[in-house]
């Protein structure tokens, strides 16, 4: 079986469309091909096709499996590798509007703290879309979540047959870590410890660190590119099995 060599040195990634006249034909074969990268065979679920003696390897798989992600926008692919994340809103959330049946959609956020699993005082579903999560935007909601990843939080504990829950002595009184720059609009969330900032424009048609979900009038954050660009020592992740949400600290 034949085998694909790709080293993480390439400039670029090299995908383009097929185009042919309207009177060609085309002749397209399954290729057998191994994906090999630095070494380590990768496997695809979509097999590489051959059009008319050219092989092209599926745009997605293969972006993710060197370390790129894959966003389409206004009919134009876009790839981020997340090196300069730092220099612009957030790789998954730059004009982008999500469809519910492109979501796994989960009801709650669980928080792990020294093995145990703890709810948030205040819940919004949380979206996942392959490796990316996100959380419902609420100004509130996000300033609770950014307090809990700056380790500013206390454990409440129930007196009934509620769980424990997590929640910060500032939450639904003021915010602590976000300002609202224009309310409903734009908003500011702010590190205190390093003054780093992630920022938020809600636009239905262009939103900056946040996306759209049409069918349920609301927007979400990317969790994981928002505690990176913030410098937070947290990351989001969804376990599969357990069908839910965790944040954990690193």
């Amino acid at each position: 079986m034949k085998k694909i060599l790709i080293g993480f040195t390439c400039g670029a990634l090299f995908f383009s469309g097929v185009s042919y006249a309207a009177s060609g034909n085309l002749t397209a074969s399954i290729a057998n091909y191994k994906l090999i990268i630095n070494g380590k065979e990768k496997e695809l679920k979509n097999k590489p096709v051959t059009i008319n003696g050219t092989t092209y390897l599926p745009l997605r798989e293969t972006s993710e499996a060197v370390g790129y992600s894959v966003t389409l926008n206004n009919g134009k692919i876009l790839l981020n590798n997340g090196s300069d994340a730092s220099n612009q809103p957030a790789s998954t959330a730059q004009n982008n509007e999500l469809k519910s049946s492109d979501l796994i959609i989960v009801d709650t956020l669980n928080i792990n703290v020294e093995g145990k699993l703890y709810g948030l005082t205040m819940g919004l579903p949380s979206y996942v879309k392959g490796q990316e999560i996100f959380a419902g935007f609420d100004a509130n909601y996000i300033d609770l979540i950014v307090s809990v990843a700056s380790n500013d939080y206390y454990i409440r504990e129930s007196n009934n047959d509620n769980p424990d829950s997590i929640t910060a002595e500032h939450f639904a009184s003021t915010f602590k870590y976000l300002t609202i720059i224009e309310k409903q609009k734009s908003y500011e969330i702010k590190n205190l410890q390093n003054d780093k900032v992630y920022k938020i424009d809600l636009n239905k048609e262009s939103s900056t660190g946040a996306i759209y979900i049409k069918e349920k009038n609301a927007y979400a954050v990317p969790l994981n590119d928002m505690f990176k660009q913030l410098g937070l020592n947290m990351e989001a992740k969804y376990e599969a099995d357990q069908k839910r949400v965790v944040l954990k600290f690193k």
